[in-house]
């Protein structure tokens, strides 16, 4: 039971720490895809989670061991995807003018040239910004082209056609 609390109260300073300090734990890069499921900030949160629910296990139904452990990791799951969505939710409010689908239908130039079909530099104005973004292209593209984005493939790549 001791071992529990241990892990609980210790990743729970991390995760307060981590809130606190907004962004503390991003220089551990163990998030392979966005603020997802494995960052930092969610595996501290999942892994408290997990002492947590050892904790209450062995304290208050008196579990054995191994149901225990059981216990811990099924809160650790429930606990790790609240926190996942959490932290996709807050790190898109902070970041107005990320939402992609937002550049559907805006203009743009080509910076760069390409053939059909290869990537390009593309510059469009979105929320008052100016962006860069890679795009593509079913047709040739010549530097200084008037482009439309017609789809977002990717955060940072738009598929166009000429306007």
């Amino acid at each position: 039971m001791t071992w529990f609390i241990l892990i609980a109260l210790g990743f729970s300073v991390i995760l307060v720490l981590a809130v606190v300090f907004d962004g503390v734990l991003d220089a551990v890069n163990l998030d392979f895809g966005g603020d997802g499921i494995l960052s930092a900030t969610t595996i501290a949160a999942a892994v408290a989670g997990f002492g947590y629910g050892g904790w209450i296990a062995t304290a208050g139904f008196d579990a054995s061991m191994g149901v225990a452990v059981t216990v811990g990791i099924a809160v650790a799951v429930v606990i790790a995807v609240i926190a996942a969505k959490s932290v996709r939710l807050i790190r898109r409010a902070e970041t107005p003018g990320n939402d992609p689908e937002d550049k559907v239908g805006q203009q743009g130039t080509a910076i760069t040239g390409a053939a059909a079909g290869d990537p390009f530099e593309f510059s469009l104005v979105h929320r008052g910004q100016p962006r860069k973004l890679s795009a593509v292209a079913e047709d040739d593209v010549s530097p200084g082209d008037a482009l439309t984005v017609e789809a977002v493939l990717s955060p940072s790549r738009v598929k166009v056609t000429k306007s």
